[in-house]
């Protein structure tokens, strides 16, 4: 027991050293618009802010996928095809085969099925069959997700659909090539509302998960996760592949300004290692020297002990405190001959 805790505190150390590295490689391409028809503009939002991921949730009704969260929200005005798919067409034809103008730009389609897989599927896959220019272009990835078939299964589907993996799951070599990323809940894993961090246990069991993922050479994704910043801060340095997101232009302006907003310090100093020579020495002390930092506490410290990578003098001293202090504005009153009161400053 003793032996695994300390390699798991290898594994965190190695963990923190690095993670700061998973900034520079995120883009606007990592975001995943959770729930996109719930948008007050389906599609388009996501698309004009160049998200890599959509997700619309499906039911079968009367012949047709119908997009909804749930059954009471149908519509038939709101079906896969005039929210997305009949978009996703024409964007194809007018940037001449890619989705987006820039061909390097991939979008990936994930389609949950809400109902019993089979005949959803037969649906869609009949569908598809009038968007020949979405099911032959590499630039978008259609995942099925929800309702989906075994493992075993995934051959007697188009080639062009793919399928949300279990990470739990042992696949074949073919039946991973059918697997378009992983997907998986993050309450499953952690208890955590996104504010500060995760404790070390469950930062190296999402670690872990997302190791296994990339080892199979896959993305993957947590759904259930908070969506604000710190916890979008907090699952890229776990190196989560697609960051949901219920609020597309804030996480865009976050990934498209974090390249921007990111430093790391390029050159460290050796902090001073006191040896405590005359400590507990009895003599007259010759100086006292106070330094007041202004404007400094645990924030402004951690901000400069991780930028010089783990080490800071103060973080060496023997002892420490805090001080917290404030502005009292003092003053005095007094009451004249006709009882009327004045006071002062």
């Amino acid at each position: 027991m003793k032996q695994a805790k300390i390699w798991a505190l290898i594994a965190l150390a190695v963990f923190s050293k690095n993670q700061a590295q998973n900034y520079l490689n995120y883009s606007i391409n990592n975001a995943h618009s959770h729930n996109d028809y719930e948008q007050k503009v389906p599609f388009w939002e996501a698309y004009y802010a160049d998200f890599g991921s959509i997700e619309a949730d499906v039911f079968l009704v009367k012949g047709q996928l119908w997009v909804a969260h749930s059954e009471k929200e149908l519509s038939a005005e709101r079906t896969l095809e005039n929210l997305y798919l009949d978009h996703i067409s024409k964007q194809i034809k007018l940037n001449k085969g890619s989705i987006y103008p820039d061909a390097n730009k991939k979008l990936q389609l994930l389609i949950d099925v809400k109902q019993e897989y089979k005949t959803t599927l037969a649906a869609l896959t009949d569908v598809l069959k009038k968007y020949p220019e979405i099911t032959n272009s590499s630039s978008v990835k259609i995942v099925i997700t929800g309702g989906r078939p075994q493992p075993s299964d995934f051959k007697n589907y188009p080639n062009y659909l793919y399928f949300d993996g279990d990470i739990n799951q042992k696949y074949t070599a073919d039946e991973l090539k059918r697997v378009g990323l992983f997907s998986a809940d993050l309450q499953d894993f952690i208890k955590w509302n996104g504010k500060g961090i995760p404790r070390d246990e469950e930062t190296l069991a999402i670690k872990k998960t997302v190791d296994n993922a990339h080892a199979q050479k896959k993305a993957i994704r947590f759904y259930g996760a908070p969506d604000f910043t710190n916890a979008w801060i907090n699952l890229i340095d776990l190196g989560v592949d697609y960051i949901n997101t219920d609020h597309i232009p804030d996480l865009k302006k976050f990934l498209t300004t974090l390249p921007k907003n990111f430093y790391k310090n390029t050159k460290n100093y050796e902090t001073y290692s006191p040896t405590y020579q005359t400590d507990g020495v009895v003599k007259k002390v010759k100086n006292v020297i106070l330094l007041i930092p202004d404007g400094t506490s645990l924030p402004q410290y951690y901000a400069a002990f991780t930028a010089n990578k783990g080490k800071l003098n103060v973080f060496n001293m023997k002892a420490t405190g805090l001080s917290k202090t404030g502005t009292r504005i003092y003053g005095f009153c007094h009451r004249s001959k006709n009882k009327k009161y004045f006071c002062r400053r």
